[in-house]
């Protein structure tokens, strides 16, 4: 089995040389080549788009990681689920590779995953960016996913337009209008999406927070499933309600404490339509003439509970 080792708990942030020679390999020349220098570089850029406090906290636990070929695995894995290139195993400390060769942009996106996950051995709990995993089941992958490419773009400037996370990108954007980028970020690098609940609780009950967390799940699992398709038509639309619920509340908070004024209030209210209409030109499994009309009526629904509580 071909694959590289990297000893993360070798890494320093100022990178000297013998440090950034210290990456090694076990395969053959191809894998060497190919993931080596990509490698080397990481963290020295990572650590110039992210608090480093943030990150080394998540050097515990993980004194490696490998990465792996494993095809087989990954021709079962895409006839039966999203397409994927590659899969991060926290748990385990590996990067499985499912297709011939991982890209620039695939590869940043599965060490984002390194650098925002831990293992709590005791609890039996991964955490990983905006998602968690226990024996019980997870929660928040389509989040997670869509920050993680989302960071991927903006720390590695690569284009995620066509990523397979596109919706998932769209709808963690929004909320990080609420949450704010820097908190998000920080968020995000220390693995809690217990916090990430906490502060959307600010605009509604969490119970409604742990219904869209498993409805954008949901979608991301199985909008390429015909046999589940009409489930995902009905979670697409309730989407837009939640989203917009959120936001409308987040807005009146900053107006009720005077943070901004009722012009202001509209004309953020009006860019937010905006950025949500981006969905509609993404391959989804829903008619595009009923999931505009659903965000047009929602705004006025929400525009109307506004104007009455203003």
């Amino acid at each position: 089995m071909e694959c590289i080792y990297f000893d993360k708990n070798s890494i320093v942030w100022e990178f000297p040389r013998v440090i950034q020679d210290s990456l090694f390999l076990t395969g053959n020349n191809e894998m060497f080549d190919v993931y080596h220098k990509r490698l080397k570089n990481i963290y020295e850029i990572v650590s110039n788009n992210v608090n480093k406090d943030n990150v080394k906290l998540l050097y515990n636990g993980m004194p490696f990681v490998e990465i792996k070929k494993q095809y087989t695995k990954g021709m079962i894995f895409n006839n039966l689920f999203i397409n994927t290139l590659a899969e991060f195993d926290a748990i385990n400390k590996k990067i499985y590779l499912y297709s011939g060769r991982l890209s620039g942009s695939s590869l940043n996106h599965e060490l984002l995953h390194l650098l925002s996950s831990y293992y709590d051995e005791e609890k039996d709990i991964l955490y990983s960016g905006f998602e968690q995993t226990s024996k019980s089941g997870n929660m928040g992958e389509a989040f997670n996913e869509g920050y993680t490419e989302y960071q991927n773009g903006e720390i590695f400037h690569v284009n995620v337009n066509d990523t397979i996370y596109v919706y998932e990108i769209i709808i963690i954007k929004l909320l990080e209008q609420v949450i704010g980028k820097s908190r998000m970020k920080d968020l995000y690098f220390h693995g809690d999406l217990y916090n990430f609940i906490n502060e959307l609780a600010k605009y509604t009950n969490i119970s409604n927070i742990k219904k869209m967390i498993y409805k954008s799940d949901y979608i991301l699992r199985y909008r390429r499933c015909y046999f589940k398709n009409h489930k995902v038509k009905e979670y697409l639309l309730e989407m837009n309600a939640f989203i917009l619920e959120i936001y409308t509340n987040y807005l009146l908070y900053l107006y009720n404490n005077n943070y901004i004024d009722v012009c202001e209030l509209d004309l953020l209210y009006s860019y937010f339509i905006n950025e949500l209409k981006n969905i509609l030109d993404i391959d989804l499994p829903i008619n595009k003439d009923l999931l505009h009309r659903n965000i047009m009526d929602n705004k006025v629904l929400y525009l109307d509970k506004i104007k009455k509580r203003i």
